[in-house]
């Protein structure tokens, strides 16, 4: 035999090797052999599917918040901390002399720690019934504003501690209800607001008559 054709037979026979579909050569890493040619194209189908992923971001889940929880609320975001000294006001905690306070100045609705609320829509004093005495309620007395609900205008709003607090959840705009502040199921106690949920404003958890995204278990 010719070397011509050994050498040819030589670089058939390291072809076909290279092109192998041996499932437990490809699944060693450590080989150093290459991935096969449908694996290459599967994985260059799918560009940026995992690098480009932002984290803890589900691919599966909708761009946006779950419809059906009020807007203004991201359905991730955890309840008042029990444990947190002073009072929770939006994303900041009001300590000592400091007040909570709801202003709307600006179309919607913002909080801040302050040592006069004078002009706001609305003060905060507890975010759950952590904050308030034995047998008392962290009551939401609110008044909506004009708008399609859920995204109302918040005209009105005073969380504060209370003896009594009978849940009135409005579904409509240009109303006033009233609304259990909760942070845990186990705070919802009537029969038909037994679901502590997300309110979509402030981060703060109310007792609602249905499940919405973001409940506490």
């Amino acid at each position: 035999m010719s070397a011509r054709v050994i050498v040819a037979f030589s670089l058939l026979l390291s072809v076909a090797f290279s092109c192998s579909s041996d499932p437990e050569q490809n699944a060693d890493a450590s080989t150093g052999q290459s991935l096969d040619a449908s694996a290459r194209a599967d994985a260059s189908s799918a560009p940026g599917a995992d690098a480009a992923q932002p984290a803890g971001l589900d691919a599966s889940q909708p761009a946006g918040s779950d419809a059906a929880t009020p807007a203004g609320r991201d359905a991730s975001t955890a309840g008042p901390d029990a444990s947190t000294e002073g009072v929770e006001c939006g994303s900041s905690v009001c300590t000592g002399s400091q007040l909570c306070c709801l202003r709307t100045d600006e179309g919607y609705p913002t909080f801040e720690c302050a040592a006069s609320c004078e002009g706001a829509a609305g003060t905060v004093s507890c975010d759950g019934p952590g904050d308030c005495d034995n047998n008392q309620f962290c009551c939401n007395v609110y008044t909506l504003g004009s708008g399609t609900f859920p995204s109302c205008e918040i005209a009105a709003a005073t969380i504060s501690c209370t003896d009594t607090c009978d849940s009135q959840f409005q579904q409509q705009c240009s109303a006033s209800g009233t609304m259990r502040v909760c942070q845990a199921k186990a705070d919802c106690v009537e029969s038909t607001y037994s679901n502590c949920c997300p309110s979509g404003v402030g981060g703060y958890m109310v007792c609602l008559p249905y499940v919405v995204g973001g409940c506490l278990e």
